[in-house]
């Protein structure tokens, strides 16, 4: 997939579209507009959190790019405390298994309720609903930000049924954006959403032979929909209003209209109800369409649906200076894990060096001698052989071996203590008791503060689970 986090911001009503013309071309200028607003308020976001997800899990982004290339041949190494403090609440997480659950309200029928949650259970099998919602929770924790959708597809090759399935977004901060203006927590207050995706050309070319992207390439906006040869292929989900007339019928049901007019007349006067009054609502429906950078290569298909079935996975999230801002467990570990590693470095080379320490000689000493005296360090030999020299009589003499600065270590135990602060996971957390909290109340009262303080992570996903179940 391409990485078009390097693209600059801009301003809405400077993107281009096609002419003006047609409902088509009206579209397709919505949809690029509405993609672009939604792409430059969250890209910044998204950044932060795909450094930190590579930062956790990646031990060669532990170390500043400008600092390890002046190290030259100097080693690096990564003593990675962060990962271990995610398996632990991803731990957690797996062991709670959280799952939909359907509940009748006030005065439903339970059995309605048990067979609708048998229908999602049923869902949740076939999908492999578990390793998504793990997946993307580990995505919320690691990075801050993770998302589910609900798709139809049908079940199989030869069959025209169709089955809902929960799926994953393999790489959520650059597939799924949401519109700017929605304010709730899941995004379903706003118009629109996106699900994007980068082929390659051949792909599409395969795909949709009938639409070349080849003329994109003169519009000002063209690399958010190309980039050498790959083309970004978006699902556009939209609200689509309209007004519909509500009916109270004279037994008390609730119905729209355009129910009743799909009824003949005689079902109709078999009912036996009248209409005891009607109301005007503004209401919607979702239009799916796929589209290109030019073309609407799929629908739109009309849903009767109340919500876009994209759901986000938040790991903390915060409103500052009036813009979304979303982190996971990483990024406040970030400082001090970088510093223990180079700490921890400094340490093992000074070990190391400890039996490198250079000899004093003079130059007749090592006459004739010299590949022996450069190797000296690299071969274990039992003597070695020197000139004599009257200026130096006592013959070569070998330097003190240097100490471990204690500043190392003392900054080393600092940082791994910080680490431990900035997760909020603190050794008996991590199954390592010692001292006074060696005893079991001690030990439990410091693994209950830290899995309070990581909570939210959990609650989180029960969150976007529950408006899966909503959905579905």
């Amino acid at each position: 997939m391409a990485d078009k986090s390097n693209i600059a911001r801009r301003d809405p009503k400077g993107v281009e579209g096609p002419a003006k013309g047609t409902d088509e071309d009206a579209l397709i200028r919505e949809a690029r507009n509405n993609y672009h607003d939604a792409y430059t308020n969250d890209i910044l976001e998204r950044q932060k959190c795909q450094a930190d997800l590579e930062f956790a899990f990646d031990p060669e982004q532990q170390w500043d790019a400008t600092v390890k290339a002046n190290r030259l041949e100097r080693p690096c190494f990564s003593y990675n405390r962060v990962e271990p403090a995610i398996d632990q609440i991803v731990g957690d997480q797996r062991k709670t298994r959280l799952g939909i659950k359907t509940i009748p309200t006030e005065g439903g029928d339970k059995e309605t309720a048990k067979v609708m949650s048998g229908m999602i259970r049923n869902i949740e099998n076939i999908s492999g609903a578990k390793n998504h919602y793990d997946e993307q929770f580990e995505n919320s924790v690691g990075g801050g930000f993770g998302c589910f959708r609900v798709v139809n597809e049908y079940n199989n090759d030869d069959s025209f049924d169709q089955d809902c399935f929960i799926k994953g977004l393999r790489n959520p901060n650059a597939t799924a954006w949401f519109d700017p203006g929605a304010e709730e927590w899941h995004k379903q207050d706003g118009d629109f959403c996106f699900v994007t995706k980068w082929i390659s050309e051949d792909s599409y070319d395969r795909q949709w032979p009938d639409f070349s992207p080849n003329s994109w390439d003169n519009y000002t906006d063209a690399e958010y929909w190309r980039n050498g040869r790959l083309v970004n292929v978006a699902e556009y989900y939209r609200k689509k209003w309209g007004t519909k007339t509500l009916v109270q019928l004279s037994d008390g049901r609730i119905v729209w209209q355009s129910e009743i007019d799909k009824l003949s007349d005689e079902t109709w006067a078999a009912m036996g109800v009248e209409i005891a009054k009607t109301r005007d609502v503004e209401a919607y429906t979702i239009e799916w369409f796929m589209l290109s950078g030019w073309n609407i290569l799929d629908g739109p298909i009309e849903y009767n649906w109340r919500f876009f079935p994209v759901v986000p996975v938040w790991g903390k999230r915060r409103i500052i200076r009036n813009r979304e801002q979303y982190k996971g467990l990483t990024r406040n570990a970030r400082d001090p894990q970088t510093s223990y590693n180079y700490s921890k470095t400094s340490i093992v080379e000074a070990a190391v060096n400890t039996p490198k320490t250079p000899y004093l000689v003079t130059t007749r000493m090592v006459e004739g001698l010299k590949t022996i005296w450069d190797n000296i360090t690299k071969e274990n030999r039992p003597y070695v052989p020197f000139n004599f020299d009257k200026r130096m009589p006592e013959g070569p003499k070998r330097q003190d071996f240097q100490q471990i600065p204690q500043t190392l270590v003392a900054l080393t135990q600092m940082d791994a203590e910080d680490i431990k602060a900035t997760t909020g996971m603190q050794d008996p957390s991590m199954g390592m008791a010692q001292g006074a909290q060696q005893s079991g109340e001690a030990v439990g009262l410091v693994q209950g503060q830290s899995e309070t303080g990581n909570f939210r992570y959990i609650d989180s996903l029960a969150q976007s689970i529950q408006m899966l179940g909503t959905i579905l």
